[in-house]
């Protein structure tokens, strides 16, 4: 199925690609972030996540091979500093990132006019406030105008809904990709299933989600401080990768 990812040989200069663009982004925090209170630590990303990284790009190649040169749009809750953006952003020159977050950190503006002027203008759009409000809204208001296709949606931010409502509300192609970020349990209440309210259980449950594949990074120790764990944390994350089947989305219904 679509998420069987093999590994291409093209994985390998995006990647590298991307970690070029992270390290200029990890400079622009460690200039930007205050020096003590709430955003004194970076709260993680992808950079942390080979596994995920790879089979991201992979699958973002072969999406835009599917298409034969058309755009490719990623659809992302939680910019955090930029990583997995100049991640999606790397893998091809056809595809495009609309990311929702507060954008409330004093490094984050920068971080994207950083990845406008490296990628280009016109392939990223940042869409600021709450994603918890922001995400429904933008994709009533886009839907009414049959505007906004999303074919690679990824869902990082710490609202609870997110990965829901992209799901639900993105207008989706024949194939669409729904991700979620790496948890340290596939158990945990809010994202995965570990609680009869957990989003991807409840998608997968209504049929939303299908041939969900989920993976288990590599462990690996902290070598530094992050919102989420100390320096010196051994980490054994989980994440999951399905097909968004398009059965729950405003259109399936209103076609219903």
């Amino acid at each position: 199925g679509p998420c069987d990812v093999p590994i291409a040989s093209s994985v390998v200069p995006s990647y590298q690609r991307a970690s070029r663009h992270w390290s200029k982004l990890d400079t622009m925090v460690e200039t930007n972030k205050p020096k003590n209170g709430r955003y004194m630590k970076v709260s993680g990303g992808i950079f942390l996540y080979q596994r995920q990284s790879y089979i991201f790009l992979s699958i973002l190649q072969q999406l835009t091979t599917a298409k034969k040169g058309g755009r490719i749009r990623v659809c992302e809750t939680g910019f955090g500093a930029g990583h997995s953006a100049a991640l999606f952003l790397s893998a091809s020159d056809n595809v495009d990132v609309i990311t929702f977050d507060k954008f409330d950190r004093p490094y984050q503006i920068p971080a994207v006019r950083f990845l406008q002027e490296s990628f280009g203008t016109n392939r990223i759009q940042y869409i600021k406030g709450n994603t918890c409000n922001t995400v429904p809204a933008y994709f009533s208001k886009e839907q009414q105008n049959k505007e906004i296709l999303c074919d690679f949606m990824h869902a990082s931010s710490q609202c609870p809904t997110d990965l829901y409502d992209l799901t639900t509300m993105a207008t989706v192609p024949k194939v669409g990709i729904i991700t979620a970020t790496a948890m340290n349990s596939l158990y945990d209440k809010d994202v995965y299933f570990g609680s009869p309210k957990a989003q991807w259980l409840n998608l997968r449950s209504k049929g939303c989600v299908t041939q969900t594949t989920c993976w288990k990074e590599d462990s690996k120790q902290l070598h530094k401080s992050y919102v989420f764990a100390k320096n010196g944390t051994k980490m054994d994350h989980h994440f999951c990768i399905g097909i968004n089947t398009g059965k729950c989305t405003a259109a399936a219904a209103a076609a219903a």
